[in-house]
């Protein structure tokens, strides 16, 4: 699975249910680690924007699409960090 989309020609953004899949974590403790985070709202606004999908029982989730820098500031994991600069390979 990819980790990193581009979005509008220009972003590399992954999701929140990326992160959550690709490293084996509870999509509901990423979204609450991404709620913590200790940052202006400056930052969270260009970073992190919640939007939502549709799971497998039709209903809408809330998910966060987040940039490289959005990543790089809640994850101190070097191993993830590399992984998401390489495109999630």
């Amino acid at each position: 699975m990819e980790l990193v989309f581009i979005k509008d020609e220009e972003k590399e953004l992954t999701t929140s249910l990326k992160v959550a899949k690709k490293f084996g974590k509870n999509h509901k403790d990423v979204l609450r680690d991404v709620d913590r985070l200790d940052c202006s709202v400056e930052f969270k606004v260009k970073n992190y924007e919640e939007t939502s999908y549709v799971d497998v029982k039709g209903r809408k989730q809330k998910m966060y699409e987040m940039t490289v820098g959005g990543w790089n500031s809640g994850n101190s994991n070097k191993s993830t960090l590399s992984k998401f600069n390489e495109g999630g390979r």
